[in-house]
């Protein structure tokens, strides 16, 4: 039976699987210890590289996506551009985080389909804040998706009435 909580006004279960990609060992601690403290008990799996984050989210089941927008080697962006361009990891929250206070980023991330932003430092208040926003953005983008999909359906459906009525 699965745990629940109730953050945000959301009610989530507890289960949520975690990927934390950041090259600030100190970073990934604070934030695992603060996942664990609003109440999430799934897998947490870190990374410090874009190329493994990848390899872990190939691998395990992710319901979360935190990642360091300036890594080594290939920054958190291409992570996200590459996440939102797979159909099946596409509607995973996705929660850039820098410490850098970048106007530049924030829209650059949110152009390219970030739950949203957060800069360090940080409170596990404001983490948490930020998560729900992420689960309420892929929500409502889901519960769209399924809407568009059945006028789609009740399109074609009448569009095929009004050929035979012809």
């Amino acid at each position: 039976m699965n745990n629940i909580i109730k953050i945000g006004g959301l009610i989530i279960s507890t289960n949520q699987n975690f990927l934390l990609i950041d090259d600030d060992f100190d970073t990934v601690q604070v934030l695992s210890s603060y996942i664990k403290k609003i109440g999430f008990d799934g897998e947490i799996y870190e990374s410090s590289t874009v190329e493994q984050g990848k390899e872990l989210l190939e691998e395990h089941k992710i319901d979360y996506i935190i990642c360091d927008y300036n890594l080594p080697s290939i920054e958190g962006i291409e992570l996200l551009k590459y996440i939102r361009a797979q159909e099946a990891f596409a509607n995973i929250p996705f929660l850039m985080v820098s410490r850098y206070d970048d106007v530049n980023h924030m829209i650059e991330s949110s152009k390219n389909g970030s739950s949203d932003y957060l800069t360090k430092p940080f409170t596990i208040n404001q983490l948490g804040q930020k998560m729900v926003d992420g689960w309420k953005t892929h929500a409502l983008r889901l519960e769209d998706q399924k809407n568009l999909k059945l006028k789609v359906k009740d399109l074609e459906a009448e569009i095929k009435i009004l050929k035979e009525a012809v």
